[in-house]
């Protein structure tokens, strides 16, 4: 994934840093399927889920943001520093369809995330391998 120290193999494609920034900026706009597909997956009734956990999106017909809660989505959460999605395993499309890119302002301010957690350059390789492969836990590096 990393061809060497800083450096990605595509000069836009990069590892999600799962720092969670484009989850705290945006709203994923849904569609009533989508809406059903997440009340499923939460074991929510719809109807009170378009209650508690939706707003409708003001200039498209049928179409709805989640509800947030404080400055992010909803379902954003961390464990320490690192960014999870609760409703990974059924989230909306537009969260499917995300992708980390450099010319992203989002994933670039993300790009602080190691340094913040002191993760040093030596361990910057083992850091990007480990956010692939999250259940391998990246939280026993730097000074987490």
């Amino acid at each position: 994934m990393v061809s060497q120290l800083g450096q990605f193999q595509s000069p836009d494609r990069m590892p999600c840093l799962r720092c969670g920034v484009c989850c705290a900026k945006w709203q994923p706009l849904l569609d009533e399927e989508e809406v059903a597909m997440v009340a499923r997956g939460l074991g929510i009734p719809l109807d009170v889920f378009y209650r508690d956990h939706t707003e409708r999106y003001p200039v498209k017909a049928n179409a709805y943001v989640f509800r947030r809660t404080g400055k992010a989505c909803r379902y954003l959460r961390y464990q320490n520093v690192i960014a999870a999605c609760a409703i990974h395993p059924f989230r909306p499309e537009a969260c499917r369809n995300w992708t980390p890119d450099l010319s992203r302002r989002e994933c670039r301010e993300g790009l602080r995330l190691p340094a913040q957690l002191g993760i040093s350059e030596a361990e910057l390789p083992r850091w990007y391998e480990l956010l692939a492969a999250p259940d391998q836990g990246i939280l026993g590096m730097g000074k987490t």
